[in-house]
């Protein structure tokens, strides 16, 4: 299993098993679903016994409610950007990824710039349909990731900096016997 982190905070923003898709050499949008959370505790985990106290577990709480995986899995926390303050923070990132690939493979840069001026407009020209999120850590110089549907209305996809993104490998036994 490979996991996706941010490169400033290290924080867990997916793994392969969201099938990550590269558009426009630079970005991976992770398409994700809505499921059910549940708080439920079960008595049993607990020590309760119901059935052999003869009483129902109706005491536990179950405040069940409807989140997109990828949010809930990964600690998401949604941000109010607007426009404007979405593009300083835009840059101020950019500034740090181009760093980083001064470092690494600095004849990318140009490219980068280009791509990134190409998908941003689109993006710029629906902000209002996006929705912005940020790590666990909620660092401000961190990546924003970006949410918002597919044309269908009901999936919900993610525009994650590829280039923002370290990635680690985990043996998949390991991680299980964890």
């Amino acid at each position: 299993m490979i996991v996706f982190k941010d490169m400033i905070t290290e924080d867990e923003m997916f793994t392969d098993s969201h099938c990550p898709r590269v558009v426009a050499d630079f970005f991976y949008e992770v398409e994700s679903r809505f499921t059910t959370a549940s708080s439920k505790v079960d008595g049993r985990l607990i020590g309760a016994n119901p059935s052999g106290e003869g009483e129902d577990d109706e005491n536990l709480d179950d405040t069940s409610k409807r989140v997109i995986d990828l949010v809930h899995a990964n600690g998401f926390i949604s941000v109010p950007y607007d426009l404007k303050s979405y593009k300083a923070q835009l840059k101020s990132y950019l500034k740090a990824i181009t760093q980083r690939l001064q470092k690494t493979d600095p004849d990318k840069i140009p490219l980068l710039e280009s791509q990134v001026n190409k998908y941003m407009k689109n993006v710029f020209a629906n902000f209002d349909q996006y929705e912005c999120f940020t790590g666990p850590s909620t660092n401000p110089e961190a990546m924003v990731v970006l949410m918002n549907f597919r044309e269908d209305g009901m999936t919900p996809y993610f525009v994650f900096f590829k280039d923002g993104l370290i990635q680690e490998k985990y043996d998949d036994m390991l991680a299980f016997a964890l």
